[in-house]
Protein backbone atom coordinates (compact mmCIF):
# COMPACT_ATOMS: atom_id res chain seq x y z
CA UNK A 1 0.00 0.00 0.00
CA UNK A 2 3.20 2.32 0.89
CA UNK A 3 4.38 2.10 -2.87
CA UNK A 4 0.84 2.76 -4.29
CA UNK A 5 0.20 5.89 -2.04
CA UNK A 6 3.97 7.41 -2.99
CA UNK A 7 2.85 6.81 -6.45
CA UNK A 8 -0.51 8.33 -6.10
CA UNK A 9 0.90 11.23 -4.37
CA UNK A 10 4.46 11.56 -5.96
CA UNK A 11 5.53 15.16 -5.99
CA UNK A 12 4.74 14.96 -2.06
CA UNK A 13 7.66 14.99 0.70
CA UNK A 14 7.14 11.41 2.20
CA UNK A 15 9.06 8.46 1.10
CA UNK A 16 8.09 4.76 0.76
CA UNK A 17 10.03 3.96 4.17
CA UNK A 18 7.73 6.60 5.93
CA UNK A 19 4.55 5.92 4.01
CA UNK A 20 5.43 2.09 5.12
CA UNK A 21 5.36 2.63 8.38
CA UNK A 22 2.09 4.35 8.32
CA UNK A 23 0.62 1.57 5.99
CA UNK A 24 1.72 -0.82 9.37
CA UNK A 25 -0.06 1.35 11.79
CA UNK A 26 -3.02 1.06 9.56
CA UNK A 27 -2.86 -2.63 9.69
CA UNK A 28 -2.51 -3.10 12.92
CA UNK A 29 -5.77 -0.59 13.42
CA UNK A 30 -7.83 -3.02 11.53
CA UNK A 31 -6.36 -6.09 12.73
CA UNK A 32 -7.53 -4.47 16.40
CA UNK A 33 -10.64 -4.33 14.76
CA UNK A 34 -10.50 -8.27 13.58
CA UNK A 35 -9.84 -9.07 16.79
CA UNK A 36 -12.79 -7.48 18.40
CA UNK A 37 -14.76 -8.53 16.34
CA UNK A 38 -13.76 -11.95 17.01
CA UNK A 39 -13.78 -11.40 20.75
CA UNK A 40 -17.84 -10.54 20.12
CA UNK A 41 -18.84 -13.30 17.65
CA UNK A 42 -19.16 -10.62 14.93
CA UNK A 43 -16.68 -11.95 13.06
CA UNK A 44 -18.30 -14.40 10.59
CA UNK A 45 -21.49 -12.19 9.61
CA UNK A 46 -22.16 -10.48 7.26
CA UNK A 47 -22.23 -6.92 8.84
CA UNK A 48 -19.00 -7.94 10.58
CA UNK A 49 -17.33 -8.93 7.49
CA UNK A 50 -19.29 -5.18 5.79
CA UNK A 51 -17.79 -3.24 8.70
CA UNK A 52 -14.07 -4.67 8.07
CA UNK A 53 -14.35 -4.34 4.29
CA UNK A 54 -15.55 -0.62 4.75
CA UNK A 55 -13.10 0.36 7.37
CA UNK A 56 -10.40 -1.43 5.00
CA UNK A 57 -10.89 1.23 2.47
CA UNK A 58 -12.59 4.28 4.54
CA UNK A 59 -10.12 4.18 7.42
CA UNK A 60 -6.77 4.25 5.59
CA UNK A 61 -8.11 7.14 2.96
CA UNK A 62 -9.39 9.03 5.86
CA UNK A 63 -5.69 8.70 7.31
CA UNK A 64 -3.47 8.91 3.89
CA UNK A 65 -5.28 11.98 2.98
CA UNK A 66 -4.82 13.81 6.26
CA UNK A 67 -0.89 13.50 6.04
CA UNK A 68 -1.15 15.41 3.33
CA UNK A 69 -3.50 18.42 3.43
CA UNK A 70 -7.04 17.27 5.07
CA UNK A 71 -8.55 20.72 3.20
CA UNK A 72 -8.34 19.25 -0.70
CA UNK A 73 -11.03 17.05 -2.01
CA UNK A 74 -9.00 15.48 -4.79
CA UNK A 75 -6.28 14.54 -1.62
CA UNK A 76 -9.25 12.10 -0.56
CA UNK A 77 -10.08 11.01 -3.79
CA UNK A 78 -6.74 10.07 -5.17
CA UNK A 79 -6.19 8.20 -1.24
CA UNK A 80 -9.27 6.61 -1.42
CA UNK A 81 -7.95 5.06 -4.81
CA UNK A 82 -4.92 4.43 -3.83
CA UNK A 83 -6.11 2.19 -0.79
CA UNK A 84 -8.77 0.46 -2.75
CA UNK A 85 -6.16 -0.54 -4.77
CA UNK A 86 -3.64 -1.61 -1.85
CA UNK A 87 -6.91 -3.50 -0.70
CA UNK A 88 -7.14 -5.57 -3.78
CA UNK A 89 -4.18 -5.88 -4.83
CA UNK A 90 -2.69 -7.35 -1.05
CA UNK A 91 -5.89 -9.67 -1.46
CA UNK A 92 -4.97 -10.58 -4.60
CA UNK A 93 -1.17 -11.31 -3.21
CA UNK A 94 -2.48 -13.59 -0.80
CA UNK A 95 -5.06 -15.48 -2.90
CA UNK A 96 -1.86 -16.85 -4.88
CA UNK A 97 0.38 -17.28 -1.72
CA UNK A 98 -2.90 -19.40 -0.53
CA UNK A 99 -3.04 -21.01 -3.48
CA UNK A 100 0.24 -21.91 -4.48
CA UNK A 101 0.76 -23.33 -0.32
CA UNK A 102 -2.60 -25.52 -0.52
CA UNK A 103 -1.21 -26.47 -4.07
CA UNK A 104 2.01 -27.63 -2.82
CA UNK A 105 0.89 -29.01 0.25
CA UNK A 106 -2.18 -31.00 -1.42
CA UNK A 107 0.33 -32.49 -4.06
CA UNK A 108 3.00 -33.33 -1.10
CA UNK A 109 0.16 -35.34 0.67
CA UNK A 110 -0.88 -37.06 -2.23
CA UNK A 111 2.61 -38.03 -3.27
CA UNK A 112 2.86 -39.08 0.46
CA UNK A 113 0.08 -41.17 0.58
CA UNK A 114 0.89 -43.10 -3.02
CA UNK A 115 3.83 -43.99 -1.90
CA UNK A 116 2.48 -45.66 1.16
CA UNK A 117 -0.24 -47.34 -0.18
CA UNK A 118 2.31 -48.87 -2.70
CA UNK A 119 4.78 -49.79 0.33
CA UNK A 120 1.49 -51.57 1.78
CA UNK A 121 0.82 -53.48 -1.66
CA UNK A 122 4.13 -55.00 -1.89
CA UNK A 123 4.34 -55.49 1.00
CA UNK A 124 1.03 -57.58 1.02
CA UNK A 125 -0.75 -55.75 3.53
CA UNK A 126 -2.90 -54.41 1.36
CA UNK A 127 -4.88 -56.00 -1.26
CA UNK A 128 -5.17 -53.95 -4.59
Amino acid sequence: MALIVRLAFWKEKYNVSELYVVSLLLSGHLYFLSIALLAIGQYSNIYGQLLILVASILYPSIVIARIYSPTKLHNYIKSSIAAGLGFIISTIIFAFIAAIVSGYVSEHDNKQLKEAELELIESGTLKH
